[in-house]
């Protein structure tokens, strides 16, 4: 699933600021280094609780129940 794709669900991003240096981070890196942006987001599973979805450059990767 995609970051757009997770939202539709109600999905919510876990944004704890991290991502507030993202875009210096990858002007200082220049062409040579690639970025990789991580980030969390809460998935409500009705009577089941929460999940968290890591996802990877806009990609979900992972899924913790």
């Amino acid at each position: 699933m995609t970051s757009a794709e997770l939202a539709d669900c109600g999905c919510l991003l876990h944004d704890t600021g991290g991502l507030a240096t993202a875009s210096g981070a990858r002007v200082a890196g220049g062409t040579e280094v690639q970025t990789v942006i991580i980030v969390n987001y809460i998935c409500p599973l009705g009577k089941r609780g929460v999940a968290r979805v890591s996802v990877i450059n806009g990609v979900a990767d992972a899924v913790y129940y």
